[in-house]
């Protein structure tokens, strides 16, 4: 994803490279490579003549912002996991639960019908 917006070429030169280690779908890329330009200009407005390592000591080596995304990334597939789990897990027990009642009703309907006895031999 090359940015166009800015002209300072070490602008573009630093959210290219942090466009290439961003790991993140593409709405949220954008708005993250937004955001770092307008910090970036100003930035560059208020420091006539910085270089792409001031630039990079102000806002973070691109490198590490790949490895910090990627544990983000792989943070948020856990607990999605984790959620789906549960999800499954509340799933079961509410099932269970409604087995036991029913068998409880069930249970409470022979109990009436056949006056507190019940014998394998009424039924047939």
């Amino acid at each position: 994803m090359k940015i166009k917006k800015t002209t300072d070429p070490l602008v573009k030169k630093y959210l290219d490279d942090v466009s290439e280690n961003l790991v993140c779908d593409s709405v949220r890329k954008k708005f993250i490579l937004s955001e770092l330009e307008k910090q970036l200009a100003d930035f560059v407005l208020d420091n006539p003549g910085c270089s792409l390592e001031d630039i990079r000591t102000e806002f973070g080596y691109p490198e590490l912002i790949q490895k910090d995304s990627e544990l983000k990334a792989e943070y948020i597939r856990r607990d999605r996991q984790a959620r789906k789990k549960a999800g499954i897990m509340t799933a079961v027990i509410i099932l269970l639960s409604l087995a036991v009642i029913a068998a409880i009703i069930l249970l409470c309907h022979f109990i009436i019908e056949f006056g507190g006895t019940f014998n394998v031999s009424d039924v047939y």
